[in-house]
């Protein structure tokens, strides 16, 4: 087993490390090379969250079996964080028994931080992890900013973040991308080939998400939503995936089918009551602090599932992990266009409806309906099967093959059978 290090400048975010990161190191583990992960953060998150965080680190470390480790840095995205976190990409490199070695670095800043070591040794292959446009994500938040000091903090850091990402496309001996439009994007702002990126959709392990079908039934019996149109909504509700837009087609569509149920799966429950508070007074909404390794079990309950966002720059080039979720479970999506290759993919299948945000709320639910009477009466086997043939990881097993080989950290022929 070869080693490789995985360098991300974020502390472990609930669901997502274990689905986006740690699963996705099982496959490469079975391809024949074993990560460490590097994690970097700011003093800020330590003096607020450390306790919490090496917490759940040792039990990510116990049930993955995995090395992870967290280091706090002074301004992450300034000049003499990324120094810092070179060097300790460097002493950790210095120590790992791999020529060449693979680094694969999530998000541009720790990209940039992976290329500054690679300048000391050219044994490293960085591939960039591009998982949306942080310049993009960054001004629409100091849109959202409340105050003007916020504002003012957002807009630098986009600026910043527009400088790390050219970097990252450019310096990066190759790219992942979660859509087509981002692989576009990076291209055109790095410089760079098409060949150079490779697009993998953000994908699930289906034995975390799929279950037999009399889950679905002790679930829907067990929540008293037997006879309920269940509409399913997973992840947080913070303000770009619009709770307020989903509230008020959640109502439109119950006031043609009565019998509309909301299934919200989140841990914010100051949203849930702030925006969803109408639902529950009227008996018309669940609310479930899903575990991890329960949300399949609430997914298979739904009879279909829900994703709105806005038509901007965020999420043109966006691949929410909680599609792919919906999709191998069988579930129709009621979403928005404009979300990646998403909306295309919805399109070729059939699977969901694509609903338009510049209409009003009973248009809308209209438009979820009608591609809904066609939609429903698809069986949930044929919409899992072929969400798993395009949000599997393991679908994507000789794409990663093929790119370790031509970056050198894994010869033609040498992966492990899984």
């Amino acid at each position: 087993m070869r080693p490789a290090l995985f360098v991300s400048f974020s502390a472990p975010e609930t669901g997502v490390f274990e689905s986006q990161v740690l699963e996705y190191g099982r496959l490469i583990r079975s391809l024949g090379l074993e990560f460490k992960y590097l994690l970097f953060e700011g003093l800020r998150t330590r003096l607020s969250a450390r306790t919490a965080i090496e917490r759940r680190l040792s039990r990510l470390r116990q049930r993955f079996g995995a090395s992870i480790e967290i280091r706090y840095l002074p301004a992450p995205l300034g000049r003499a964080g990324l120094w810092m976190a070179a060097r300790r990409i460097d002493r950790i490199g210095r120590i790992l028994p791999a020529e060449p070695l693979l680094i694969q670095a999530r998000g541009a800043v720790a990209a940039c931080a992976a290329i500054g070591m690679r300048r000391r040794h050219s044994r490293a292959r960085v591939l960039y992890d591009a998982r949306g446009d942080e310049e993009a994500e960054s001004r629409l938040e100091a849109s959202l900013a409340s105050t003007r000091r916020s504002r003012t903090w957002w807009t630098r850091r986009a600026f910043r973040m527009e400088k790390l990402q050219r970097r990252a496309g450019a310096g990066a001996d190759h790219v992942l991308a979660v859509s087509t439009p981002l692989r576009e994007r990076i291209c055109a702002a790095s410089g760079i080939p098409q060949d150079r990126v490779s697009v993998v959709p953000c994908c699930v392990d289906p034995g975390r998400i799929v279950r037999e079908s009399s889950v679905r039934s002790d679930v829907r019996r067990r929540l008293g939503i037997d006879d309920r149109f269940v509409l399913v909504y997973s992840g947080s509700l913070t303000a770009y995936q619009i709770p307020e837009r989903m509230e008020r087609l959640v109502a439109a569509i119950q006031r043609r089918r009565p019998e509309t149920h909301l299934l919200l799966l989140t841990r914010d429950r100051a949203g849930a009551a702030r925006w969803f508070g109408r639902l529950a007074e009227t008996g018309s909404m669940t609310l479930v602090e899903a575990a991890y390794d329960e949300v399949g079990n609430y997914l298979a309950a739904g009879d279909a599932a829900l994703l709105l966002r806005q038509d901007d720059p965020v999420n043109r080039v966006a691949c929410p992990v909680k599609f792919a979720e919906y999709a191998v479970s069988g579930l129709p999506v009621i979403m928005t266009p404009h979300i990646g290759d998403l909306s295309d993919y919805v399109r070729k299948t059939g699977h969901g409806a694509l609903i338009d945000l510049d209409r009003s709320p009973e248009e809308q639910a209209d438009q979820a309906l009608q591609a809904g009477a066609s939609t429903l009466r698809i069986d949930r086997a044929e919409i899992r099967r072929r969400g798993l043939e395009t949000f599997r990881r393991e679908s994507y097993r000789e794409d990663y093959e093929g790119i370790l080989a031509r970056l050198g950290v894994l010869p033609p022929g040498d992966a492990c059978a899984s």
